[in-house]
Parts: structure tokens; sequence; C-alpha cells
């Protein structure tokens, strides 16, 4: 019998415990869940061979003998289990399992739980509760296995002033250093803080997809502050060479009219 359980990004790393309602069959104790009494007796249709033959008009004989159908080659039949009518099952009960999720389980994988599966009607051991493991979603993380990816929207004005930034993870924030060439989409690597890989005994990696995001309206105070930062950025050698170019681009201009007729 398959289930199919959902865990969290905590469970996945620490391990937890699941609870499924389960419903069980419970089988005749009589016949054992076989729907047939101990009685046997010899086969009407075979009359104990355990073989026909099928009719050919006036040669009979020339038919090849097949397996008796009713007794399946036996030559004995049984009668119905009195106790449960033929039916082999005398109840359904219904009730809760819980069982353990090892930490490190991969999305997918699939635990065995012994013993809590069906039966069939011949059988005396039940079969094993396959279940398959999936990851419940979160508000932050998205499962990459083993690593973890997320997207964490930073301002243009942070990504120019650089410096440290808190990244959120499954345990406490870490800090991490912003690169100087940071642009929309840059993406950061924090190692060990991804999922557990259980094969491995070791931690996958977060990466965190930066998305710049820019105010939509600025107030009077931020355009004040913008025009200081332009101000202040005046003597970067980019901006003197271009000043220095257009002002020759004007002389050349002004020397071109004075000598146009």
């Amino acid at each position: 019998m398959r289930r199919r359980v959902r865990i969290t990004l905590d469970e996945q790393l620490r391990g937890g415990r699941v609870e499924l309602q389960v419903t069980r069959t419970e089988y005749c104790s009589v016949c054992r869940g076989s729907g047939s009494s101990e009685v046997r007796a010899s086969c009407d249709n075979c009359r104990g061979s355990g073989y026909v033959r099928p009719s050919l008009g006036w040669f009979p004989f020339l038919a090849m003998p097949t397996v008796c159908t009713d007794c399946g080659g036996e030559g004995v039949t049984q009668s119905k289990c009195a106790a449960c009518e033929g039916n082999g099952a005398s109840a359904r009960k219904r009730g809760h399992l819980r069982f353990d999720i090892p930490a490190g389980v991969p999305p997918g994988g699939s635990l065995r739980v012994p013993g809590h599966g069906r039966r069939g009607r011949s059988g005396r051991v039940s079969g094993d509760l396959l279940i398959n493991v999936a990851i419940a979603a979160h508000p932050l993380f998205e499962p990459d296995f083993p690593h973890l990816r997320c997207e964490m929207p930073i301002s243009v004005f942070r990504a120019l002033a650089g410096g440290i930034v808190e990244v959120p993870t499954l345990d406490r924030p870490v800090s991490v250093s912003l690169p100087t060439d940071l642009v929309d989409g840059t993406e950061l690597r924090v190692a060990r803080h991804g999922m557990l890989n259980g094969a491995t005994g070791e931690r996958g990696d977060l990466l965190v997809r930066l998305r710049l995001i820019r105010p939509r309206r600025l107030s009077d105070v931020q355009r004040e502050l913008l025009a200081k930062l332009e101000r202040l950025a005046a003597d970067e050698p980019r901006h003197i060479d271009w000043l220095r170019r257009r002002r020759n681009a004007d002389n050349m201009k002004r020397s071109t009219n004075r000598q146009a007729p």
C-alpha cells in the first residue's frame, strides 16, 4: 500500500514524526482471509481428475485434456467459509499510524513501514506501507535538492552602497558581503545552508538571487540627496573626461561657425 506525506524543510533537515490516518482490513480468523473452509470435496466438474476434455461430438477422445477451471487442476474444491461467507474479511478498522521521518530524506524519496500494508487473501502476513515523501511549500525557499533557492529584493541604493546584507536561512540569518559589480539577478551562494543529503551527511548550498528594486516615487528629501550624490560624483575620472570631450566639441562647433561665409 502506498501513501504520500508532506514534510516541512525543517523536518527534512532535522527529521520529524508524522501521523497518518490509515484503514486496515481485518481478515477472518477462521479461514485466515482465504474465504474457504478446510473441508475439501471431490470436484464435480472433473470428477477428481483435475482435467476435462472439451466435447467434439462423435470423437471426444480426440480432444486434448485441459485444466479444470473449477478446481484449478487439483481435483478437489473447498466450500465457502461459514464464518465470513466466503468474503475473507471480517471488518475494516481505522486508526492513526505514527512513524519517524529520518533527516536527509530527498524530495520524492520513499520510506518503508513494515507490516502496515495490505494482506493478500492467501497470505498470513501483511505487506509493507510505502511512504512517498514530498516537501511542503515554504514562504521563502524553493527546494533544488540538495540546494535551496530563494529570491531577495534589494534597493538600488543598497546595491550601490555595497557592504553587508543579512540573508535568512533555515537556521539563523547569515551576513553576506555584496559584490561590487552587483546587477539584477546576481546570485549569492551561502555554503552549507541548503538541504541535508542523507546519503552523504552533507548539506547543500543556499542560492540567493538578488532582485534590484527602485522606488516608484521619490520624495523631496530623496531627490535632494540624489542631487547631492550627483555633485559628489563630479570628480569621477569618467565624468571629467566626458566634460573635457564635450568642451572640445563645443569649441569645434564655434570654430566652424566663424569660418562659415
